[in-house]
């Protein structure tokens, strides 16, 4: 559910990465780059941490919170690119990445 956009919206998506290929993170993030998308907020989490066991194959999770509406063109136009990379799903800015 998107909210109405305001002037001072942020969104939050979470996307996964497996690590598999050399600059896969910076390929993501380029992502917000090419739109101008000022990211205010990146965590990452290892796959050890979601409650699972590790191997070679499991995928380290990112959480980014960005300024803007998920509507606003540049942030639609980024995660359309980033949907091409990996799968994306909007969420609630953690708190960890409200706090400075």
């Amino acid at each position: 559910m998107l909210f109405q956009a305001s002037s001072s919206d942020q969104t939050a998506v979470a996307f996964t990465l497996d690590g598999s290929k050399p600059g896969e993170l910076t390929q993501a993030l380029s992502c917000f780059n090419t739109h101008r998308v000022n990211l205010q907020c990146i965590q990452s989490l290892a796959p050890a941490a979601q409650g699972g066991t590790t191997s070679a194959s499991d995928a380290f999770c990112f959480y980014v919170v960005m300024d803007g509406h998920a509507t606003d063109s540049n942030i639609s136009s980024a995660l359309a690119d980033l949907k091409k990379l990996t799968p994306v799903s909007l969420c609630t800015p953690m708190l960890c990445c409200a706090v400075h």
